[in-house]
């Protein structure tokens, strides 16, 4: 598998919220990387664009943000359905907790959009649009806002389980660019040996998994733990059947996941919990 940056020098800078941007482009790539299953190429590329009488979008530059590949393309009737939330063609144990619904919600937010080409047989590319700021705005705006917008109190330690790998080590990075410590392990056994050794202030545990689920796993902790806050992350259809098997006070996010969601989750468990024990 090849991977190639195309990257415009002299870009425009855009308003988006830098660790959401983050996880959208590291899904993008990921999806990108399973379409061609290390057989071909993965090109990232960005350059500044000018849309004039676009249905979605307001008149102006733009800054798009490309990720394309070589693999057999998507067709038509699915391409269509992409952007469709909790839309996926992938099993329900698979995927990496960001879905192209919540991938074009970074490009809204940032003022634009987001769009797919597709050629069966021939690749496709996933595009972001960006809203370019004027350069006023540019002059404002360079070096005031902070990378990490979620500010946590003190060094709170995140207990993250989920085996798939490359979910796990982009998850823990995130968590860590918000200012968490972080311990990342591959399953439930792992998980509560980890936890004997030293407790953590909440744990975000992926369901389906080999051995210890992590219905099973917030489980044993209720019993064990009760006041370790349980962060719960399914892809399965029948969330709110499943969330009825979990212990009350169980925070369960339906995948695809917004990492900005899982943040927020966090911190408020966190939070509470500290009351709790006051």
């Amino acid at each position: 598998m090849q991977l190639a940056f195309r990257l415009e020098s002299e870009g425009s800078m855009t308003m988006a919220n830098a660790t959401q941007l983050e996880a959208a482009l590291l899904n993008l790539v990921i999806n990108a990387r399973d379409a061609v299953a290390g057989r071909g190429a993965i090109e990232v590329h960005t350059r500044v664009v000018q849309m004039h009488g676009d249905a979605e979008l307001e008149d102006g530059r733009y800054v798009e943000l490309c990720v394309s590949d070589t693999g057999p393309g998507m067709p038509p009737e699915i391409a269509a359905r992409a952007f469709e939330p909790f839309f996926t063609t992938k099993p329900e144990s698979k995927g990496t907790g960001l879905g192209l619904s919540q991938v074009k919600g970074v490009a809204i937010r940032a003022g634009g959009t987001a769009r797919i080409r597709s050629q069966i047989g021939k690749g496709m590319a996933v595009s972001l649009f960006l809203k370019a700021l004027t350069p006023q705005a540019q002059s404002s705006a360079s070096g005031d806002a902070p990378n990490a917008p979620y500010a946590t109190t003190g060094h709170c330690r995140i207990l993250l389980i989920d085996d798939d790998a490359h979910v796990r080590d982009a998850l823990a990075e995130l968590l860590r660019d918000a200012h968490y410590g972080v311990e990342a392990v591959a399953g439930g056994l792992a998980a509560l040996q980890a936890i004997d050794r030293t407790v953590p202030d909440a744990v975000v545990t992926d369901q389906a998994m080999q051995g210890v689920s992590g219905v099973l796993l917030a489980r044993v902790l209720s019993e064990t733990h009760p006041r370790l806050p349980v962060i719960f992350m399914t892809g399965y259809n029948d969330a709110d059947t499943l969330k009825a098997g979990l212990p009350t006070g169980t925070a369960l996010l339906r995948k695809p996941v917004l990492f900005a969601d899982l943040a927020q989750a966090v911190q408020a468990a966190i939070e509470s919990a500290s009351v709790v024990s006051r």
